[in-house]
């Protein structure tokens, strides 16, 4: 079984922690499998590193020790500067911000959540930049899955392992939409939203309209229509403002195949419940109760 945290496993085990105090660090995360991991996951990491040092744990800590060159190999220079408060040469706070965004539940939910969708770093740069409602740099997230919730090379067997020792059933719920592989959806659902211009909030409605849309569609036509109806009501009020070009064009560069494809959903379910009654149109306010 891979763990996500095995960088901060190792860090520990560096800074020549007991087992004890090992596994109580472990148990305070709120990572999946971090409160019940594999105790061999200790010694097979303690071989490791005796391996490539074999003096790590017979040296006293002094200005040449630990050992720079193996810290650097292990990419654990960082952290482990950090945990044993040494001059690291540069601030390290963007290793104290990747552990606020760990305990930080809401956070640690959408970014793990993000990385189970293989989320690039040009992805978390352009949230970063896109001023949504993210208050984390871009290299404290780095961090954060560097160090904590590093899955990016793990295949989707090994994904699907994992996944079966989630027990809380939203983070379940969004680890599976993760790998669904649609990652705009899961943004939608995980609730990443830019902050409020016009043009971004109208951007926010089309969105919401259009995946309840989606949504509905898979049980419910009548309400999915409704929601289709809103969608294209929404649209007519987008299409006005497509007049002031260089305001808004990158708002209809993604706009412009959500219409489309709207159009198209619309249009196949018009036509599969002509004898259905339509249910009323949702109000507005129902867009956040929904969720």
């Amino acid at each position: 079984m891979k763990l996500p945290f095995i960088k901060y496993l190792e860090a520990l085990v560096f800074t020549r922690a007991s087992n004890e105090e090992i596994v109580h660090k472990l148990q305070e995360m709120p990572i999946p499998l971090a409160k019940n991991f594999p105790s061999a996951a200790i010694i097979e990491v303690r071989r490791k590193l005796s391996s490539k040092d074999p003096d790590y744990l017979k040296k006293p800590f002094t200005a040449d020790y630990p050992n720079i060159d193996l810290l650097h190999e292990l990419k654990l220079y960082d952290l482990v500067y950090y945990l044993l408060k040494l001059d690291a040469g540069y601030s390290l706070s963007f290793v104290r911000g990747a552990f606020e965004l760990l305990y930080d539940l809401d956070m640690f939910q959408k970014m793990s959540s993000l990385a189970f969708a293989n989320v690039t770093e040009q992805d978390i740069e352009l949230i970063v930049q896109g001023k949504y409602n993210i208050h984390y740099d871009e290299l404290q997230i780095k961090t954060f899955f560097d160090l904590f919730f590093d899955v990016k090379d793990w295949t989707l067997g090994e994904k699907k392992e994992y996944l079966k020792h989630v027990k809380d059933p939203d983070l379940r719920d969004f680890y599976e939409m993760a790998l669904d592989g649609d990652k705009s959806y899961l943004m939608w659902k995980l609730g990443i939203a830019p902050e409020k211009s016009f043009e971004a909030m109208l951007s926010d409605v089309t969105s919401d309209t259009y995946y309840f849309f989606k949504e509905k569609a898979k049980y419910s036509p009548s309400e999915a229509q409704s929601w289709a109806s809103l969608f294209l009501r929404t649209i007519e009020r987008a299409e006005k403002l497509q007049s002031d070009k260089d305001k808004s064009a990158d708002f209809f560069t993604d706009l412009n195949s959500l219409i489309e494809e709207a159009k198209e959903r619309s249009d196949e379910i018009s036509s599969n419940i002509q004898q259905t009654e339509e249910a009323p149109l949702p109000h507005i306010n129902t867009l956040n109760d929904e969720k």
